[in-house]
């Protein structure tokens, strides 16, 4: 069983997460400035923004950013998705309500999108690159639990290790319980 539910969240996490010590934590590095407000899991026509960041002090637009796994990584999906979003964006009452004033310096304001993707698909940043969608790889050491031993056995990229390193159970046997190393870098193309 993959766990896509759990490696979406840990990435949503470790994207808008700030450490005090470091100046330029992954959504930083996104939309060029640190301290920013942020929500996730936005509904907008019949999809979800996986990450909002609103119009406010030093960012000139809202940035939309959708987070992909890698798993069945879709890139026209995702660019359906996109083209659905922005024609929701011009549509009055097709933004969520009731989020405190929190979407109200967006309306109006055509956001920046962006995509972040596994650094093992670099190879499909210029179908994004090409609809002006910014690219972003993330790259990271999954942390497989193993049921039987206990023993954590580590994977790289977005798949799933074949057996457990310490008592070698098979891949049935692990399930996802962390995201170390986590690196972010908009790509060059």
């Amino acid at each position: 069983m993959l766990q896509l539910g759990i490696l979406h969240d840990l990435l949503i996490l470790r994207i808008t997460q700030s450490n005090k010590e470091e100046k330029k934590f992954p959504l930083a590095r996104i939309v060029g400035r640190a301290g920013v407000k942020w929500t996730s899991e936005i509904p907008v026509d019949k999809g979800w923004i996986d990450i909002l960041v609103p119009k406010q002090k030093g960012i000139e637009r809202p940035y939309v950013i959708e987070v992909e796994t890698g798993y069945n990584l879709d890139c026209s999906q995702i660019l359906r998705k996109f083209e659905r979003f922005g024609k929701a964006w011009t549509k009055p009452g097709s933004l969520p309500v009731g989020l405190s004033g929190f979407l109200d310096s967006i309306r109006g304001i055509f956001p920046k999108f962006c995509v972040v993707i596994p650094l093992d698909f670099a190879e499909f940043s210029p179908i994004f690159k090409a609809k002006r969608i910014s690219v972003f790889l993330w790259e990271g050491t999954l942390e497989w639990k193993c049921k039987k031993c206990k023993e954590i056995t580590l994977g790289s990229g977005p798949r799933k290790p074949m057996k457990c390193n310490s008592c070698n159970k098979n891949e049935k046997s692990l399930r996802l319980v962390g995201l170390a190393d986590f690196n972010l870098k908009e790509t060059d193309v």
